[in-house]
């Protein structure tokens, strides 16, 4: 019994190397799912953190607006408007010290060197501009529900933000404080194309449209917007199966996460490369791929078994199978001395020959060929006989083809006209027919091309030939009868003459 479990050792080592292999695989599996779990939690609080600065930023602007709303100058006009006064005598002066408080407090919020807002507004409750700094002198648009407290709303036709705060005195809104900004602002915050970490990211409106984007994502479709809107929250996706295909630039190997700005109906997407998040963590197909190790070492050890037991066998068939190469060697130079002679025949051939698929495509052409139709034999080979097929001989060509295809004839030719690169036109006589593969099924086809243009030239000519001289014929019969026709007229009237006389002679007498 030892014995025979000796001579069986390859299969034991391979159980052996199995189970070890096994169990390091697991231990690989559930190393990488913590590692991948991790990154995502990276890129997850990453993306979160940037989508806080955004709203943090515009929650600041609204905040700030909200104060400018209850200035001391604005509650200083309002006063001397309830007491009466014109603007000739003190509401001028309101309205100056409320301007020289906007221009200070624009000044104040500037970004990157630049001010954030580019017009700043005081209106009435109709919205008719009162006093203000920057472009614009028109009524201001109010958004609904303005009494509630301040509102930003996002102009995608006009690139801009707007930021409203109502002026509320004694419980009802007597007027609003409107600030408008460029969207680009927002492009400030997010990252460049990309960053040191690989990241592109861009800022989208809950029904999907582009707000503001690096330069690599600038180009996202409203189809590819409207899919990550709709993507769930703090989640990393692939980017190929959270966009459709061809909606987005190079959705391959990267990552997407949806982040939604605090306070606002925005969506931050962060597209990251896989590389960038997952770094040299072991790629899951590797890990697939090592995993068939196992079963493969325990498939060949079966498989020396087995062929430790069939050699004895195998070698009853080497005489066999040496006669049997033998005779498929002779086959075969037979094959090659016929192919030989038929590629002579082919490339010799004083008509031109070619093979065509099924589909016509040209698989074979001779010089002859290409010499008739004044293309080069790569240009041929890289169209099909459709390309070079005058128009009006396409459909009677395909037709036959069609029938030879369905056996209902076993070669068909034809007169037809090709296309010469220099545009001028060849008739050829074409001849066709169906070759079968071994298996009996239409493989391809064999054409013999004959140039008869010249023939078709001298059958032109007499044509015209015999046209002109059946024109002169009807010209001179014509003529003939014309003469005639003046012969017959003339001995009328010489007829009526001496009859005229005859009977005038008659009357006199």
């Amino acid at each position: 019994m030892f014995d025979r479990l000796l001579a069986r050792w390859p299969l034991w080592l391979a159980v052996v190397f199995c189970c070890y292999a096994t169990v390091l695989l697991w231990n690989g599996f559930r190393s990488q799912a913590q590692l991948m779990v991790a990154a995502d939690s990276r890129l997850v609080e990453e993306a979160a953190r940037q989508a806080g600065r955004l709203g943090d930023f515009l929650e600041d602007r609204r905040a700030e607006l909200s104060e400018l709303a209850e200035a001391p100058e604005i509650e200083t006009y309002l006063t001397n408007k309830a007491l009466g006064m014109s603007l000739r005598y003190g509401l001028a002066a309101s309205l100056d010290a409320i301007e020289e408080r906007l221009r200070r407090w624009s000044a104040r919020n500037v970004f990157r060197g630049q001010e954030i807002f580019r017009c700043i507004v005081f209106a009435d409750a109709d919205g008719t501009r009162l006093a203000g700094v920057g472009p614009g002198g028109g009524a201001v648009v109010l958004p609904a529900g303005l009494i509630a407290g301040s509102i930003v709303t996002f102009d995608l036709e006009q690139r801009r933000i707007g930021v409203t705060a109502p002026v509320i005195r004694k419980g009802a809104m007597v007027g609003a404080v409107a600030a408008v900004s460029d969207i680009g602002v927002l492009s400030g915050y997010l990252r460049s194309d990309p960053d040191a970490a690989g990241m592109r990211e861009v800022l989208l409106t809950a029904a999907g449209e582009n707000l503001a984007g690096s330069p690599a994502v600038s180009g996202l479709g409203p189809v590819a917007g409207r899919a990550l809107a709709g993507l769930p929250a703090n989640r990393v996706l692939p980017l190929s199966d959270a966009v459709p295909t061809g909606q987005a630039p190079d959705p391959s190997g990267m990552v997407v996460v949806r982040t939604p700005v605090p306070g606002f109906p925005l969506s931050l997407m962060t597209l990251v490369g896989n590389r960038e998040v997952y770094g040299q963590i072991t790629p899951r197909a590797f890990l697939y791929a090592l995993s068939v190790l196992p079963p493969l070492a325990l498939l060949a050890a079966l498989r020396l078994d087995q062929m430790r037991r069939r050699n004895r066998t195998l070698r009853d068939h080497n005489a066999v199978l040496s006669r049997e190469i033998g005779r498929r060697e002779a086959v075969e130079a037979a094959l090659r001395r016929s192919e030989q002679r038929f590629r002579a025949t082919f490339e010799q051939a004083a008509v031109g020959m070619a093979h065509t698929g099924r589909d016509g495509t040209w698989l074979r052409v001779n010089d002859k060929l290409c010499s008739i139709t004044g293309y080069t034999r790569e240009e041929l080979l890289a169209g099909r006989f459709q390309d070079i097929t005058h128009p009006d001989d396409l459909e009677p060509d395909l037709l036959q083809t069609k029938a030879l295809l369905a056996g209902e004839i076993p070669t068909f030719m034809m007169e037809k006209r090709y296309l010469c690169p220099d545009g001028s036109v060849v008739w050829v006589n074409l001849t066709v027919a169906l070759l079968h593969d071994a298996d009996g099924q239409p493989d391809h086809f064999i054409s013999i091309i004959e140039d008869i243009s010249e023939r078709k030239r001298a059958e032109a000519e007499l044509r015209c030939l015999t046209e002109t001289l059946e024109a002169r014929v009807r010209e001179e019969v014509a003529a003939r009868e014309a003469a005639q026709a003046r012969a017959a007229r003339a001995e009328r009237m010489q007829a009526l003459g001496q009859l005229a006389g005859g009977i005038a002679h008659d009357f006199n007498n």
